[in-house]
C-alpha cells in the first residue's frame, strides 16, 4: 500500500480528492479547489458542515503525505545493493600490511581489484604487493611445482582468510589452486594498459624484503618507477630458469628473472563465488 502511494503520489492525491468530493457532497473538483482557497484565506465559520468538510480534506491530505514519507524511507532502506562490478575495490581477508602505534605489524583488510565478473563468480587481484618471495627454490621449476604456488595455497590462504571467507573462494579453472598468480594472458586481458599493471608494495612487504637479503647481490632492490616488479606464471624467454614478471612501470618483462630471486613481489589472485562475495560484503556494510 505505502509503496504504491510513494510511487504514484499525485495520482493517489487526485484519487483521494475525487473520493472526498463524492463523500462530502462537493459537486465538482473546481468547487473543492475553491473551498480550499477560501480555507487558506481564512476558515469560514458559517456552518459546522463546511468546517468539517474543509478540515476533513486537510486531514486526508496530511495522512497521504505521512504514508508517502513512510513508503519513501521503507523503499530507500530496502533497496538492494546490486553487487560489485569490474574495477571495484573490495575487502576480503586480512594480512600484515602496516604498523600500529606500538610499532607492531597489524593484520588489516586486504584490498582486491575486481578484474572480472561472470554469471556466478568473480576474479580478484590484490591491489598491492603483499610480500616479496622467490618464484621457486629450484631454478628450473614450473608453476605446478613452484614453492610460490605451495606458499600461496598453504601458508597464505590459512593466514589471510577465516573459514567463512575460505568458503566463498573457488578453485581456479584448470588447477586446484585457491590462490595463484596471473598468467601473461590474464594480465593482458584484464590489465590491458601498462598504467593498470603498476603495483606498489605494502609497508610490511618492504620491511620483510629489507630484513631478508635477496639473491643475486644480497641487496634490497629499490622499487623502480611508480611501482615494483611482481611475478606472473609464464616461463621467461631467457630460458627455463627464468619466469616472467611485470616491471615497476607496468611493462611485462618477457625475458623474465631467475626463479630463485626473492626480490619480486607476490600479488595473489583468487576466484570467488559472486553471490558469496556479495553476501559477505553486504553483511560488512
Amino acid at each position: 500500500m505505502t509503496e504504491m502511494i510513494w510511487k504514484k503520489p499525485w495520482e493517489t492525491i487526485a484519487a483521494i480528492c475525487g473520493i472526498f468530493t463524492f463523500i462530502t457532497g462537493f459537486k465538482s473538483l473546481p468547487e473543492l479547489v475553491k473551498a480550499i482557497k477560501n480555507y487558506i484565506k481564512g476558515p469560514k465559520t458559517d456552518t459546522i458542515n463546511q468546517i468539517c468538510k474543509e478540515r476533513m480534506f486537510f486531514l486526508l491530505l496530511a495522512l497521504t503525505v505521512f504514508f508517502s514519507c513512510i513508503a519513501f524511507f521503507k523503499d530507500t532502506g530496502s533497496t538492494k545493493w546490486p553487487g560489485p562490478v569490474r574495477g571495484d575495490i573490495v575487502e576480503l581477508g586480512s594480512y600484515k600490511q602496516s604498523k600500529n602505534l606500538n610499532g607492531n605489524w597489524d593484520a588489516s583488510a586486504i584490498n582486491w581489484i575486481v578484474l572480472d565478473v561472470t554469471e556466478d563468480k568473480a576474479l580478484l587481484l590484490s591491489k598491492g604487493g603483499l610480500t616479496y618471495r622467490a618464484y621457486s627454490e629450484n631454478s628450473n621449476s614450473s608453476w605446478d611445482n613452484s614453492s610460490l604456488r605451495i606458499w600461496l595455497n598453504q601458508e597464505f590462504v590459512q593466514t589471510a582468510f577465516t573459514d567463512e571467507e575460505l568458503s566463498i573462494i573457488l578453485t581456479s579453472n584448470d588447477k586446484s589452486d585457491l590462490a595463484f598468480c596471473l598468467s601473461k594472458e590474464q594480465v593482458l586481458e584484464y590489465l590491458p594498459s601498462a598504467n593498470e599493471r603498476i603495483c606498489t608494495p605494502t609497508a610490511y612487504a618492504m620491511s620483510a624484503c629489507e630484513s631478508n637479503p635477496v639473491s643475486p647481490g644480497g641487496k634490497r632492490p629499490v622499487p623502480s618507477y611508480d611501482g615494483d616488479y611482481w611475478w606472473i606464471t609464464d616461463r621467461g624467454e631467457s630460458g627455463a630458469r627464468f619466469h616472467m614478471n611485470v616491471r615497476g612501470n607496468g611493462e611485462i618483462n618477457q625475458g623474465g628473472t631467475i626463479s630463485t630471486y626473492s626480490g619480486i613481489m607476490v600479488r595473489p589472485a583468487i576466484w570467488v563465488s559472486y553471490e558469496g562475495l556479495k553476501q559477505y560484503l553486504e553483511s560488512a556494510r
